[in-house]
């Protein structure tokens, strides 16, 4: 039943395609909501759950045509750029996505591979979520080599003014670790930041201002094995971000 779904969503969007240049602007509903990922393309996989809250997805489009992307510039050196999105750029990548890149005939089958095996393997993933059919794929499910590179170009291509993202506030948490030579070491400062990390290994905390933005500088600037040392103790920490970061809890009140 979902393949008849999904051969309807693709047959009507091909359809209503008008000629080059010029894009169909309502065949294509999306839930509004800023929490709501209408498309994401991300890289998941590879590091521990904890180290994961730090991840910042290739690039996302939310409800409230939010879209937010990174352009690696190099070794531990991220750039993060967001800005919002006419209808019409939303309304054409979908339809490049479904006619062009034919993304609904891959399928996602990280999970089937983890079920066969113990791993936790670096796969390229996409999900889309418009008119009430949410789709996910993953490099598993059988696209080449070009097409996530390709798809990821034209979704972080679609803004025309974009801005850096430099976030004031987020949930912090900690994880405590034992010393280790191996990871980069940096000191917390836990008169300057307002809290100690003991203080966060439970229950993330909301924090803002300085600190906030102080903290999200240090995360994506440094290795993300990066290790806080606090008092005598060792920590990794975790600042997410509600619209930038993977996953986060919505936004403190």
């Amino acid at each position: 039943m979902r393949w008849i779904f999904t051969l309807a969503l693709i047959m009507l969007i091909a359809a209503c395609r008008p000629a080059p240049q010029e894009v169909e602007p309502n065949i294509v509903r999306w839930d509004r909501s800023p929490q709501n990922i209408v498309f994401r393309a991300d890289v998941v996989g590879g590091e521990s759950d904890f180290q994961a809250r730090n991840d910042l997805p290739n690039c996302t489009i939310y409800g409230d045509n939010h879209v937010v992307w990174v352009n690696e510039l190099g070794p531990s050196q991220v750039q993060v750029l967001e800005d919002r999105l006419p209808d019409a750029a939303i309304n054409a990548f979908v339809q490049y996505l479904a006619v062009d890149e034919r993304l609904y005939t891959f399928e996602a089958r990280l999970k089937e591979i983890q079920a066969q095996a113990d791993v936790n393997p670096v796969v390229e993933t996409v999900s889309i979520n418009v008119n009430d059919l949410p789709h996910n794929a993953d490099s598993f499910g059988g696209w080449d080599g070009d097409w996530f590179p390709r798809v990821l170009a034209a979704c972080k291509h679609l803004s025309q003014a974009p801005v850096l993202v430099a976030p004031s506030s987020g949930w912090i948490s900690a994880r405590s670790v034992p010393f280790s030579m191996q990871p980069p070491i940096a000191t917390w400062d836990a008169a300057a930041m307002g809290l100690s990390l003991n203080s966060v290994t439970g229950a993330p905390k909301w924090i803002s201002g300085s600190s906030a933005a102080s903290l999200w500088t240090t995360i994506h600037s440094l290795p993300s094995n990066l290790v806080f040392e606090d008092g005598s103790d060792y920590f990794e920490v975790a600042l997410q971000v509600p619209g930038i970061t993977r996953d986060s809890p919505p936004a403190s009140r």
